[in-house]
């Protein structure tokens, strides 16, 4: 259920162990929607694991370097090639990977069907899906022995099954674009914050000398809209005031949709009843701290892994689910601890802050490596104690 990114990897991977596969995809066309297009080295060790990494070298470039500026700390400069995993990010425009990746999907023995409008998920023993008359070349009732949701937040697969869902209130907003013509470096990835105001840009150079720039606001400053083109200039004034360079945009053009979305982060059981969800439709990570798109590609390898691994279903399924749970929630501890320090206005913060930034600046390796390790960074009480300056 779904062709994008998640499902296509996990489809070429099972087609490759030698599973039938139907990949059942809505849009006869991919378009730019805003969403992730920097995939860090952990997910990139991830693309190779899954037999992808080939399918996406054409339709993406490798970056190499990071730079990271926390106001008012000193900037600091990082080798990925150096991080945890010894390799780089690669950056790509995500209709172009998902193009790519659905085609790899058929290539690999995958039967690929687009513009399949999917009416409901029927869970059990002898899941099955149903389908509209738009996919019109199959029957309107698939069976199968496992459904794989694929289908993003607020998914078909997840609520069919009834599985329990799971948010926290929102507290940060993101808005993204891409543009041509961007005075930015176009060798490194660039992250700006401005702790006191709430405030994130970050800015990757894409392939085809593009760039994608985001903008992200703390709701406790209220709301701001930043969607459609007549919300350019405030997007602008809020990467510069996390710190960018204004001249970076000033002359850039729209070459895509600017859209806002929520980092509210949500998530939900990943698997049970013939049915396993994968992406963002089994758990949402607050897109501010950009692991979404590798997060997608370890769900994938997993339950690839966990299916290759056992005849037992039900047990394959609680594998899954058992590492899952484990990875994610690991994150999530870090992406909570970067949210307090770095992203929220207010007096206790503030305080927060005055302890935790000086002992940063003197060893950013203090701070959660979210880009380079992911969930295997340290995420536990000692490692919260040296990131808040309290050892």
């Amino acid at each position: 259920m779904g062709g994008g990114i998640a499902g296509a990897a996990l489809a070429v991977r099972l087609s490759s162990l030698g599973a039938r596969v139907t990949v059942l995809e809505r849009e006869t066309r991919f378009r730019d929607r805003v969403r992730g297009e920097l995939l860090y080295p952990w997910g990139v060790v991830e693309a190779r694991l899954l037999g992808v990494a080939d399918a996406l070298a054409p339709v993406s470039r490798e970056l190499r370097h990071w730079t990271t500026k926390i106001q008012p700390l000193h900037a600091w400069r990082s080798d990925l090639t150096r991080s945890a995993t010894a390799g780089p990010a690669i950056t790509f425009v995500h209709a172009e990977a998902q193009e790519s990746l659905i085609q790899a999907a058929a290539a690999a023995g995958a039967e690929v069907v687009r513009g399949a409008a999917v009416r409901g998920v029927e869970p059990g023993t002898r899941p099955a899906v149903s389908l509209g008359r738009a996919a019109g070349q199959r029957g309107a009732r698939l069976e199968a022995d496992l459904v794989v949701g694929a289908d993003g937040r607020g998914s078909v697969t997840a609520r069919a099954a009834g599985f329990q869902s799971h948010a926290r209130a929102e507290t940060l907003v993101l808005a993204g674009a891409m543009f041509t013509g961007a005075e930015a470096p176009d060798d490194t990835g660039h992250v700006f914050m401005r702790p006191d105001a709430g405030l994130l840009g970050l800015v990757v150079p894409l392939p085809g000398g593009r760039h994608r720039a985001y903008a992200g606001y703390h709701t406790a400053t209220g709301r701001r809209n930043l969607s459609g083109p007549p919300a350019l200039p405030a997007f602008r004034e809020v990467m510069a005031g996390a710190g960018m360079p204004a001249r970076w945009l000033d002359d850039a053009v729209l070459a895509g949709p600017l859209a806002e979305f929520s980092g509210a982060e949500c998530w939900t059981e990943p698997a049970g009843d013939g049915v396993a969800l994968i992406g963002d439709a089994s758990a949402v990570s607050d897109p501010s701290w950009g692991c979404g798109l590798a997060l997608a590609l370890r769900d994938a390898r997993v339950l690839a892994e966990a299916l290759a691994g056992s005849s037992d279903l039900a047990a394959a399924l609680r594998r899954y689910a058992h590492e899952h749970a484990a990875y994610h929630d690991a994150l999530r501890r870090q992406t909570t601890w970067l949210e307090t320090v770095f992203r929220t206005p207010g007096p206790q913060a503030d305080a927060v802050r005055r302890v935790a930034l000086p002992k940063i600046a003197i060893d950013p390796s203090r701070a959660p490596d979210v880009l380079g390790a992911g969930p295997e960074g340290a995420s536990d009480e000692g490692a919260r104690r040296r990131f808040f300056g309290e050892d």
